[in-house]
């Protein structure tokens, strides 16, 4: 019989076995990480561990934020938006850098750059003041200028 090795069977702070790693995961990542797997229509079966469903549903929601959905009407705003700026008008800034330049219903995130701008990410909201509330609480923390 094999002797039982500690290092093999991690804990987190409260002496619980976890997931993976020894780290502190909380209680519902593992179920949380099964259930974005269904969502995200990743297939894993007994033989699947976790460590390779968790890189699964990471890969998927990479993939998933760089799925850019802007219409031509949103691009048109975008790039006039970015060259307003270049003219002296105000657009948000993030702390490395990035911009975030503001559309109707969205705010798009890129890299700063005035020639060929690599967008990041674009996020939708449902209100114009839900957009204002984020916007105002990344302005506190001091995330945004």
């Amino acid at each position: 019989m094999n002797a039982f090795e500690e290092s093999k069977h991690p804990r987190d702070k409260d002496g619980k076995f976890t997931d993976s790693g020894g780290e502190n995961l909380g209680a519902g990542e593992a179920k949380c990480i099964f259930e974005l797997a269904e969502k995200y229509g990743i297939e894993y079966n007994e033989n699947t561990s976790y460590q390779a469903l968790r890189a699964r549903v990471e890969q998927a929601e990479k993939a998933k934020q760089k799925n850019i959905s802007l219409s031509k009407n949103e691009w048109a705003q975008y790039y006039r938006i970015i060259g307003d700026e270049q003219h002296g008008d105000f657009v948000y800034k993030t702390n490395n850098g990035q911009r975030c330049v503001r559309l109707e219903d969205k705010i798009v995130l890129d890299d700063g750059s005035f020639e060929n701008p690599k967008v990041q990410g674009v996020y939708r909201f449902n209100s114009n003041d839900d957009m204002n509330d984020w916007l105002n609480v990344l302005s506190e923390r001091g995330v945004i200028k």
